[in-house]
């Protein structure tokens, strides 16, 4: 569970406070959506673990093919699973990302995940949450984007 947090751009006159509440709050619960539909993936993927900085795990830094790497668990993941990527054995917690509760305000969004696997293994869930630079990026482009789209559509509709 994390929220997505952006510093407001100044004082919002009063006369346009209602539309700004409104556009402000659908824009969180779209940037929100986005970053379920298009980030939240690649948090299973390599890649995106080395690029975070994820706990290196068991095997991690032996050298592939080596005897001690096929008894580790990055070996033994390897060859049972075919894979390598982080938070998954099996793809129960995968498939349990792919389920969400989104609640936004016009202050902010909550993604709630209920991953099981998180409740046992304590250093994963900070690791899931963080949000690299690019990312960060991104979701600040999409706000916006939907914010002007909002925020217009709230005022003509005011009128």
């Amino acid at each position: 569970m994390f929220a997505i947090q952006i510093k407001e751009r100044g004082k919002t006159p009063r006369k346009l406070l209602k539309a700004h509440n409104a556009a402000a709050k659908t824009s969180y619960r779209e940037t929100a959506r986005y970053f379920h539909e298009h980030l939240t993936p690649k948090r299973f993927t390599y890649e995106h673990g080395k690029a975070a900085g994820y706990t290196a795990r068991k095997g991690d830094d032996l050298p592939y093919g080596s005897k001690d790497y096929w008894k580790s668990y990055m070996g033994k993941k390897k060859k049972q699973k075919k894979h390598r990527d982080p938070f998954v054995w099996s793809g129960r917690s995968k498939a349990q990302a792919r389920r969400v509760v989104i609640s936004s305000t016009s202050r902010g969004a909550r993604l709630t995940y209920r991953i099981q696997a998180f409740t046992w293994h304590n250093k994963w869930k900070p690791e899931f949450v963080r949000i690299l630079e690019p990312e960060l990026i991104t979701l600040g482009q999409v706000f916006d984007k939907a914010y002007d789209k909002n925020f217009r559509a709230e005022q003509n509709l005011g009128t």
